[in-house]
């Protein structure tokens, strides 16, 4: 049945709705291209293979067509941090073990999908983790920030969270609890003493 293709994936396409051309008298199938872009071709030729994408592929060898895109720079970026010594961000990346995973553009890409938004860039969950399967997703920057490795997070009545959620949760100032911090307080000063006690 027709209706039972809403929802299939063909190559890079997934079909999203059916209609008849009532010129043509044939049917034709509404998809969503992994690109973003929006396609409309025949049944047939998508059930036989002929028409794999909305144009930006054609055909095994064909180059992805993302070069320049948001997820094209930030694949070639990690990928850099990660295998270039000389790139700039190297020691924090592959100068200390995390490795890139992925072959290609095109496995990256089947991984973590279109970027959301312009707000949105490439997070490792586990920050001490590898680029993989798995350890990649794309976060908003206040995520990204506290998923840093270089935070400190602390924990009181059940409730663990970095200084800058603490922060906001609470009203401190974050240079207040980062200060009382340094200084050795205990976490329970650090997060219950009036705002304007140092």
């Amino acid at each position: 049945m027709t209706s039972d293709l809403i929802g299939a994936r063909f190559a890079w396409l997934t079909v999203i709705s059916y209609e008849i051309d009532p010129h043509r008298k044939r049917g034709m199938l509404t998809c969503r291209c992994d690109c973003g872009r929006m396609t409309v071709v025949r049944k047939s030729s998508i059930t036989s293979g002929g028409t794999i994408s909305c144009g930006c592929r054609r055909g095994k060898n064909a180059k992805h067509g993302m070069k320049g895109t948001p997820e094209y720079m930030a694949y070639d970026a990690a990928r850099q941090r990660c295998r270039r010594r000389s790139h700039g961000q190297y020691r924090n990346y592959g100068g200390r073990g995390i490795e890139f995973r992925f072959d290609n553009f095109d496995q990256f890409f089947a991984e973590i999908g279109m970027r959301p938004g312009p707000s949105f860039s490439l997070d490792r969950i586990d920050v001490n983790g590898h680029y993989e399967p798995g350890n990649i997703r794309w976060a908003a920057l206040e995520m990204q920030m506290n998923n840093r490795r270089d935070n400190v997070r602390l924990a009181l009545d059940g409730r663990e969270m970095t200084m800058a959620q603490w922060s906001r949760s609470l009203g401190i100032p974050y240079q207040t609890i980062k200060a009382r911090h340094a200084k050795g307080w205990p976490v329970s000063e650090v997060l219950r003493c009036p705002k304007g006690t140092k």
